[in-house]
């Protein structure tokens, strides 16, 4: 390779450096701050993409070595003497024409393709990784985990303390306490009776999470109480602009029904419905059916309430087809046409309406006109119940459900992964800084020193060794506020146990190095980056801004 190559694997890995450290610090505050599925998904998900991108800038050198061989240099001559100086000299040419370096079109398409295929094996080599640890991962520790992401969730913005686990010894604002709750669960996952020492507060922080949810009472009652009452108000001068009208052809059916008789006996002559000799029944049954009363064939001339009902039968079919198609077309579902204010919302139908748009349990029955006070009394705080006892439930329920098979597999499988995925998308990030650190140096050195890759690799490891030995190991081995505290020393001693000593030593040196490697990073993402945040729903106004940050 030349110079030129190089440079631009210097300024790709240097530019790729910059992002690879904003996305770390990044990845700590969303990890560290929450372990909801889709924030965690999203930050896994461009995590992926930059340890893919990491993984392809090892695979471009030699990419654009092979790009860059020129077998002309390479061609063979030999010279054959005999022992008379005058001898002929004779050229052996190869037997195949040398190959001419790629042109930029051909390398930059070789370059695409290897980052295709980087992406997608790094992408394949972590979640391969996470199936590992889930498939391994015992119905135990699956119901510990989601116990344990859903304690970790609240931790960071509640004040939780969690019986014979002092959380109040770590500062969870701090860089080293953001990592330690990124791993908790993971962390955590080794420690005894871990029920038993979190199920009193569960049901509480269960309560808490799903309130910080909804925003707290009053702002639920403000935002989706009150408007979809007006909505519903709104809703039934619908229903009324529709009903009205059909309500008053079911009141006129009575008179139509006695009308329709009247008719009928009057067509009878000297006979009345008891006189009338059976000899003529079948006749009187076809002159009723032509008059537009379709009774049925066995019908008994004496029989009123069939006359009637046959009459009823012939409206209904009139009016009631319009008006359902109407009511579907407008609710969704059918509602009788006779309902008043009260009733309309306190049909069942509605009710489950209602519920659907507020997103509340249908077992709880709304009423309009409630006060605050009143729909907290009669509402909210049934329904937080409600999600506590069946949350706290899902969560202790008998570890046998966890297992393949269970009612909460699912449940334990999610758990797993959002337990580890902070910890593998730590060590993946720090892995790619730190190997890339030594290698945009070197491809520093190499843009002078081409000729002299040795040398110019010996400098660049002999820097990188240094600054291992000066500022990696010390700020790993160095103890901090969290790695002292009786907490994560207690987690620490069970890990070493349960998982052995490795583990424990990786998980103590993120949480040390975090201490000087986070306000770095931290200034790279919002100082060099213009706070990036990692999000895939960026609008344009968010790339302006950004662009406008950067011109200035």
């Amino acid at each position: 390779m030349k110079s030129k190559h190089y440079v631009f694997l210097f300024l790709v890995t240097g530019v790729y450096l910059l992002f690879e450290l904003a996305f770390n610090a990044r990845l700590l505050d969303v990890v560290g701050s929450t372990l909801d599925h889709d924030a965690v998904d999203e930050i896994e998900f461009f995590g992926r993409i930059i340890s893919g991108i990491a993984f392809t800038l090892v695979l471009w050198p030699m990419v654009l070595k092979y790009a860059a061989r020129d077998d002309r240099e390479k061609q063979v001559y030999t010279l054959e003497t005999e022992r008379e100086i005058s001898a002929p000299t004779r050229i052996e040419l190869p037997s195949k024409a040398p190959k001419k370096p790629y042109g930029l079109v051909r390398t930059g398409f070789l370059l695409a393709i290897t980052l295709a295929l980087g992406v997608a094996t790094s992408y394949g080599i972590q979640e391969g990784i996470l199936k590992g640890i889930t498939a391994t991962s015992s119905a135990a520790q699956k119901r510990a985990a989601a116990t344990l992401v859903a304690l970790t969730g609240a931790m960071h913005s509640e004040n939780v303390s969690l019986d014979g686990l002092p959380m109040d010894q770590v500062d969870l604002d701090s860089p080293e306490g953001k990592t330690f709750l990124a791993i908790l669960p993971a962390l955590a996952l080794s420690t005894d009776n871990l029920e038993e020492k979190t199920e009193n507060e569960l049901g509480q922080i269960v309560r808490q999470r799903t309130v910080h949810a909804l925003g707290g009472a009053l702002a639920f009652y403000n935002k989706a109480y009150l408007p979809s009452e007006a909505a519903l108000k709104e809703s039934f001068n619908g229903y009324l602009r529709l009903a009205d009208p059909h309500f008053e052809a079911a009141q006129k059916i009575p008179e139509e029904q006695a009308k329709a008789y009247r008719q009928y006996r009057n067509g009878l002559g000297k006979y009345s419905p008891y006189t009338l000799p059976k000899s003529l029944y079948k006749r009187v049954r076809s002159n009723v059916r032509k008059n537009g009363v379709y009774v049925d064939s066995y019908w008994d001339p004496r029989d009123k309430a069939g006359f009637y009902a046959a009459v009823e039968k012939k409206i209904r079919n009139r009016i009631d087809p319009q008006y359902n198609h109407q009511m579907f077309q407008h609710f969704g579902f059918h509602l009788p046409s006779d309902l008043n204010f009260q009733g309309f919302i306190q049909h069942k139908k509605m009710q489950g309406y209602w519920h659907s748009k507020m997103s509340t349990p249908k077992h709880l029955t709304l009423a309009t006109g409630w006060s605050f006070e009143e729909f907290k009394a009669r509402m909210f705080d049934p329904w937080m119940d409600y999600v506590v006892e069946n949350e706290v439930e899902r969560l202790l329920s008998p570890i046998e459900t966890f297992e393949d098979g269970g009612t909460n597999v699912t449940l334990g499988n999610d758990a797993i992964r959002a337990a580890y995925i902070p910890l593998v998308a730590f060590i993946f990030s720090t892995i790619g800084a730190l190997v890339h650190t030594f290698k945009t140096a070197a491809f520093a050195l190499l843009m002078g020193m081409y000729r002299w890759k040795p040398i110019a690799y010996a400098v660049a490891g002999c820097a990188a060794a240094v600054l291992t030995y000066v500022w990696v190991i010390p700020a790993a081995t160095t103890s901090n506020s969290v790695s002292e505290s009786l907490l994560f020393t207690k987690l620490e001693e069970d890990t070493i146990e349960k998982a052995g000593p490795g583990m424990a030593m990786v998980m103590r040196g993120l949480i040390q190095v975090q201490t000087e490697f986070y306000p770095i990073s931290e200034a790279i993402r919002t100082k060099v980056l213009f706070g990036i945040r990692y999000e895939k729903d960026w609008e344009l106004k968010d790339l302006e801004d950004w662009i406008s940050n950067f011109l200035s």
